[in-house]
């Protein structure tokens, strides 16, 4: 068995499968796996049992026979030794500059949270969470390609920021009418066992607005209800909501949710650690309210759908 042989098996291993295996040469049980990716163990057990089926698939001297975890340890040690020494300050320090790129942003500093996010990067290419904070600093910063380049490099790498990303996609492709384009990955993504629950609730949300610019009205309300379910404070699935009643003409429901949808703009504006999450679309649709409430509010005007 050739050093270039399993060079070869592990380059054809999707990153997020590298990631997996990159953990547990370094002696990473499953919970800490699954901990520092944002996944179950179950999931974390699923990657392990793929990478192990595709080096003995491309391994001649293992055809006939699974490898276990520990063959697969012992083969990859073998001729790769360089990747069972942790490098947990380098992982330190990214961590440190992303945080404080996070903080400059909190502050409306972009363009040194950009200085920051890249730093990290530089140090820890695969860490998923500072390509997202990247991602979401050029958005602000009206870059949108150099956004969804950074939110692609961050789905391809397992955690948070990947699921992150995958929403903040398909958020981009809605807001450039191509609703359809958002569709399946955010319903791969509800098919995984996410336990954060605020990642959710924004997959829940977008799903729920593609659908509704899909004109598919009964799955966008189970959807935008089910974001809700989750958090109460969710204030674009409210201004969802309403649109999707009142394309519907169930206009009294339409009413209730641009009141809450108002009240939840106004609540982000007061707030000084909700604000610089306010996506543009939030404005929007705090205009829509007040011009849907003011016509409702006068007798005998109708209502055009959102």
């Amino acid at each position: 068995m050739l050093t270039s042989s399993i060079d070869d098996v592990i380059q054809s291993l999707t990153p997020r499968r590298k990631q997996v295996l990159e953990n547990l040469l370094v002696g990473a049980s499953d919970t800490e796996i699954a901990k520092e990716m944002g996944v179950s163990e179950p999931t974390v057990r699923k990657h392990i049992e793929r990478i192990c089926d595709v080096f003995t698939q491309a391994l001649p001297d293992y055809h006939g026979q699974k490898l276990k975890r520990s063959d697969l340890i012992r083969v990859v040690a073998g001729h790769r030794p360089q990747m069972t020494v942790p490098q947990p300050q380098l992982h330190d320090e990214a961590q440190q500059l992303n945080q404080k790129g996070f903080n400059e942003y909190m502050a409306g500093n972009f363009a040194i949270a950009v200085q920051y996010f890249q730093a990290a990067i530089a140090l820890r290419p695969d860490y998923a969470n500072a390509h997202y904070n990247l991602g979401t600093t050029y958005e602000r910063l009206q870059a949108n390609e150099k956004a969804k380049s950074h939110y692609k490099k961050a789905r391809d790498f397992q955690g948070k920021g990947a699921y992150a990303a995958i929403c903040n996609l398909a958020r981009l492709n809605i807001l450039e009418g191509q609703p359809q384009a958002a569709l399946q990955p955010l319903e791969d993504c509800l098919d995984d066992e996410i336990e954060e629950p605020l990642i959710r609730v924004s997959l829940h949300k977008n799903l729920g607005w593609a659908l509704y610019l899909l004109g598919q009205y009964d799955r966008s309300l189970e959807q935008l209800h089910q974001a809700i379910a989750l958090d109460p404070s969710s204030t674009a699935s409210y201004c969802l909501l309403a649109q999707v009643y009142e394309a519907t003409e169930n206009l009294d429901y339409a009413k209730h949710y641009w009141k809450k949808c108002l009240d939840g703009c106004k609540s982000n504006l007061s707030d000084s650690t909700q604000r610089p999450w306010r996506w543009p679309e939030i404005d929007i649709w705090q205009a829509q309210a007040f011009q849907f409430l003011h016509n409702y509010s006068e007798p005998g005007k109708e209502h055009g759908t959102a």
